[in-house]
């Protein structure tokens, strides 16, 4: 009912179905989007590319009549908030001992989503599971900018270059519009919010580009002085001024209550050329890791 296109036919041939703008936010206990030889939302879910709605899936960790990875396959699809926790050992039924569970991620999930709290959408930003119940824990999570933006606030948009592997970060409205308007760099459907230059609301972010003898497309950024100044010292980056501002983490390294942190991740420097990844997302984080890169912790405190 949000615009998905659902598979009609056997050879996964699919086809829109009702869009009902009333829908804010969908919260579903074992989801069924069909079976790896038959998906739900046509060949390889791909019914379900650029749909927005918040979507919370609560999946059985043994569940065969709703197996995970098609779960998984269609929720990839999605360009809205996201997250899909699994409970261990649950199959197609409910499960009593993980109502717990069951209510806190949804109550939480749809007051963020539908209500448009703020603080729940924090919390359900930074949840990994729930204390008490039965086992259950996050394979997904993405939580999407809130709307309207309030004063002040901006929205930082991340690209992907496929052809070196690389990933950028822009707040600039005119920057994004180009990179929008075609070419190597693609959107890869994680923001999040940073602060106007020259609103006092967070620390200006220091922006450099790679010198050609360092990589051909590499940007950093830094709020961190020490940091800042260290790059600028080196000829293997040009300092391109200030980006946006943002707010750091606490002493602890952690962020205020109030905020969602952004991890910062290296690549090791993979084929001699260094990158960096900026993301909101514990699951994508996790997945970079796996892919060899090194998370060097949480540099940015954003606003939900």
């Amino acid at each position: 009912m949000t615009g998905a296109k659902l598979t009609i036919t056997v050879g996964m041939s699919s086809k829109q179905v009702l869009v009902d703008p009333r829908l804010k936010a969908i919260a579903g206990y074992v989801p069924y989007l069909g079976q790896p030889f038959l998906p739900a939302f046509g060949r390889d879910q791909s019914g379900l590319d650029g749909i927005a709605t918040p979507f919370l899936a609560i999946a059985g960790g043994v569940d065969t009549t709703a197996p995970l990875e098609t779960t998984l396959e269609g929720v990839d699809r999605l360009v809205g908030s996201r997250d899909v926790v699994v409970l261990a050992g649950v199959g197609h039924h409910f499960d009593y001992p993980s109502a717990p569970d069951i209510f806190t991620w949804s109550m939480t999930f749809l007051a963020a989503h539908v209500s448009d709290d703020r603080a729940a959408r924090v919390r359900i930003a930074r949840m990994t599971s729930v204390r008490g119940g039965g086992d259950d824990f996050l394979v997904r999570d993405y939580a999407a900018p809130a709307l309207p933006y309030l004063p002040g606030e901006n929205d930082v948009v991340e690209y992907y270059r496929s052809t070196t592997g690389h990933y950028f970060i822009t707040a600039e409205p005119t920057e994004q519009a180009a990179l929008d308007a075609g070419g190597a760099w693609l959107r890869t459907g994680f923001e999040f919010k940073s602060f106007v230059l020259g609103s006092g609301l967070g620390i200006a972010a220091c922006r450099f580009f790679s010198a050609p003898a360092l990589s051909p497309d590499t940007h950093f950024f830094t709020i961190n002085a020490t940091e800042c100044a260290v790059v600028k010292s080196s000829p293997l980056w040009i300092y391109e001024g200030l980006a946006f501002e943002a707010q750091p983490p606490l002493a602890d390294g952690d962020c205020a209550l109030d905020r969602v942190p952004v991890y910062r991740l290296y690549n090791n420097s993979m084929n001699s050329q260094p990158n960096h990844r900026f993301i909101t997302s514990k699951s994508e984080a996790a997945a970079t890791q796996d892919d060899g890169w090194i998370l060097e912790g949480t540099v940015f405190c954003a606003a939900p």
